[in-house]
């Protein structure tokens, strides 16, 4: 995914579509929790500390509001959870965190949700409550028995409260929060959550896997001997990787997603797949999920440009700049230098950042059309001066300001987009040619990252898809490549409905559409183990640490692979899921079940959303046991943990 959230000071986030965002911390596999726990104490920490409970998430912000797990005030256990804004102004913005739950066990029944608030000097109110949510709306809510009103500012001490509904059985996530509104300090504690009547500290997340289906599920896999990629050019111990063929077909597109941007086996696994494509299926385009100029840097090293590997590297995303991509830099070289004539090339199809665009097509214009020069840069270098200041700029400015650099970058693309013609006539030779090529497509790269935040994901998807298209056009009809981006973005999403699929539409789902056929997509999960990842994405530490995933719950995709491997007795197996819907055995890969989902940064569960698998990939690559990826910026690695 590669998403990087920055929050503005007045950001308000309602945070329906965050169900899906990112990451994770757990056990070890022989503590292996059967259902998703619930931490409605707040005993437990979140992986940034004390600034955060247990998968509990921001769902809105007010500007000065802080969050505390607080070990010196509680009604009951060690902790209760603050919320403070002292020395502010009044705001309209509550500030609110949300824990997520499967409804399984409460669908058509009761759910109360009790527990205690204390407050200081609170004016304002606080409350707590308790959802029903279902295509991202709220079917049903309760708090009326669990608000604190305080119109001047005054102090409570612990007082219980309770709020309660009534499930749908068409419910597809059960929610709680807990609010403030106003200025000074609520705690909260001990809240518990009853169905029926009956009060449970943990849910199911989805019916349980039928021994018959995990059968199934096994004579469609086939064990890999080894993750780790070939030192060698004859690459007779790939020969387990056949398996793959009947799933390829003759396509064009290969797509190798990951659920995690942080582990190594996925990066080993992926660098291994890329060897046996290269090797026996001619593939000769390998494109990450990436900024496209900066791959340019990349694509120069590995075709025998002067440097080394870590300098054409060092604009990447920090998820890929590890040990691990290193080695598949530098395999894509030598294999490269073996074949001088038949090069594999390394590009970038992502577009969040105009920097770079802007730099290389204002270049262009004042050497190969000065008429449009001055246009083109009084349109462009508020953008670009923006981007210089700070990274993500939009989210630290009103969205008139936003929209003026989204309309300018749009008015420059236009106008480009007019002259392209007359450029290519202009042309004297195929470097002049190849320079009009690159400057109509840094110009379309600008408008894309202008617009994207406005429609963020569904724009940024279709964006990725068509840059990709524009690698593989400009290379002919006979150009084959390796994609190589997140589980959700390759993903087909078939799935009849948005919330069976991973995205509203993602890359893979363009693809799926532009090529047909010649789109495969395969997804890589795993049961548990550790992964590398950005501490906190919610304003909290920033560091890059090793985090334990928390190990996947029964009922969940990846439970069902774990069985199925050890059925195989094989820690690593390649599953097809083609069958899935032409064969009744198959069709609990056809239902929504729980799936883990780790983008750049850490997360507590990650299980929150659900996905028809079977109309995601055509093949899904299991890795049982996992450890985080090896970042080339950080030594010694891995830090100490806290």
């Amino acid at each position: 995914m590669v998403y990087r959230f920055t929050q503005s000071p007045l950001f308000v986030m309602h945070l329906a579509g965050l169900i899906l965002l990112v990451l994770l911390i757990g056990f070890p596999a022989t503590s292996s929790s059967a259902q998703q726990p619930l931490n409605l104490g707040f005993e437990r920490l979140s992986t940034e500390g004390p600034t955060r409970p247990w998968n509990w998430t921001p769902i809105s912000y007010a500007p000065g509001a802080t969050v505390l797990v607080d070990n010196s005030v509680s009604q009951e256990g060690q902790r209760s959870v603050r919320i403070s804004r002292v020395d502010q102004e009044p705001t309209e913005f509550t500030h609110a965190l949300a824990t997520y739950m499967k409804p399984l066990a409460a669908k058509g029944k009761q759910a109360r949700v009790s527990g205690w608030i204390k407050s200081e000097n609170l004016s304002g109110h606080a409350l707590f409550s308790i959802q029903a949510w279902a295509d991202f709306n709220v079917l049903r809510a309760d708090s009326s028995h669990s608000r604190v009103d305080l119109q001047s500012s005054g102090s409570s001490d612990w007082t219980r409260y309770e709020a309660e509904i009534d499930v749908p059985a068409d419910t597809e996530t059960l929610v709680i929060t807990i609010d403030m509104l106003g200025v000074g300090s609520v705690w909260f504690d001990g809240l518990v959550l009853e169905i029926d009547g009956r009060p449970v500290q943990s849910l199911p997340v989805a019916r349980k896997t039928t021994m018959d289906e995990i059968e199934w599920l096994a004579q469609h896999a086939a064990s890999l001997r080894s993750v780790d990629p070939s030192q060698v050019s004859n690459q007779s111990d790939l020969d387990d990787l056949k398996s793959l063929d009947s799933m390829l077909g003759d396509a064009r597109v290969i797509a190798l997603g990951e659920s995690s941007h942080g582990t190594s086996e996925f990066f080993r696994l992926k660098h291994r797949v890329l060897q046996y494509l290269v090797l026996h299926h001619d593939l000769r385009l390998f494109a990450i999920e990436d900024q496209q100029l900066e791959m340019e840097k990349v694509n120069a090293y590995v075709k025998g440009g002067a440097g080394t590997a870590e300098e054409a590297m060092s604009g990447m995303f920090g998820v890929w700049a590890t040990r691990e991509v290193l080695s598949l830099v530098e395999w894509i070289r030598d294999y490269n230098q073996e074949h001088p004539d038949d090069p594999v090339e390394f590009v970038g199809f992502d577009m969040q950042n105009p920097s770079l665009p802007i730099d290389s097509l204002l270049a262009f214009t004042k050497h190969y059309d000065r008429n449009l020069y001055p246009t083109l840069s009084s349109l462009l270098t508020d953008y670009r001066e923006a981007w210089r200041q700070n990274g993500y700029p939009q989210y630290f400015v009103q969205d008139s300001v936003h929209h003026r650099w989204a309309d300018s970058a749009e008015a420059a693309w236009h106008l480009v987009n007019a002259r392209q013609s007359s450029w290519y006539k202009r042309a004297k030779n195929k470097q002049d040619s190849l320079s009009v090529e690159w400057a109509v497509q840094n110009a379309r790269v600008t408008a894309q990252a202008g617009r994207y935040i406005f429609n963020h994901q569904p724009d940024r998807d279709s964006s990725m898809a068509l840059n990709l298209k524009w690698h593989l056009d400009r290379r002919g009809p006979d150009a084959r490549a390796v994609v190589w981006a997140h589980d959700s973005h390759i993903s087909k999403g078939e799935a009849a409905t948005t919330e069976g699929n991973y995205f509203l539409s993602s890359m893979g789902a363009y693809l799926d559409r532009l090529y047909g056929d010649d789109y495969r997509a395969f997804g890589i999960m795993s049961f548990d183990g550790t992964y590398t990842a950005t501490q906190s994405m919610w304003g909290g530490p920033q560091d890059l640490i090793l985090v334990d995933a928390f190990p996947a719950p029964e009922g969940s995709l990846e439970e069902a692979f774990h069985r199925v491997a050890q059925l195989l007795d094989s820690p690593y197996c390649l599953i097809n899921l083609q069958s899935a819907k032409t064969d009744s055995r198959g069709k609990m890969l056809l239902e929504q079940r729980p799936y883990r989902f780790i983008g750049y940064a850490a997360e507590d569960y990650g299980f929150n959303g659900s996905i028809e698998i079977g109309h995601q990939f055509d093949g899904l690559f299991f890795v049982d046991q996992t450890t985080g990826t090896h970042p080339m910026r950080i030594s010694p690695w891995p830090p100490e943990r806290n």
